[in-house]
């Protein structure tokens, strides 16, 4: 049976401090952090975008409210306080596409 997946949109506050890829490390620490390797490799976390302020990520449907909650803890990156919101949450890259061209329906 195939793995149902999730789609996190997540910003990166403030804008421009850190880049998409250093804030998807600090999450998978996070992850690692809270849940251990088993937990990491259970979320199937992956990213998916990472330019700008917002990334977006992969992870298992399962797992998702453990990767929302592991991306409230990160509140530094590269010695910089940054704060990681969980804006959108959807099952398919087509919402989380229309999400960022700004249709928020």
């Amino acid at each position: 049976m195939r793995r149902k997946r999730r789609y996190l949109v997540i910003s990166v506050r403030p804008p421009d401090s850190v880049d998409g890829q250093k804030a998807f490390e600090a999450l998978k620490d996070s992850v690692r952090k809270l849940f251990g390797e088993v937990g990491l490799l259970s979320s199937d976390l992956r990213l998916v975008r990472g330019e700008g302020h917002r990334i977006v990520v992969r992870c298992s449907s399962d797992q998702t409210w453990n990767v929302v909650f592991a991306a409230t803890l990160v509140s530094e990156v590269d010695g910089k306080k940054v704060a990681l919101d969980v804006v959108r949450v959807s099952g398919t890259l087509r919402k989380v596409k229309g999400f960022l061209a700004g249709d928020h329906s």
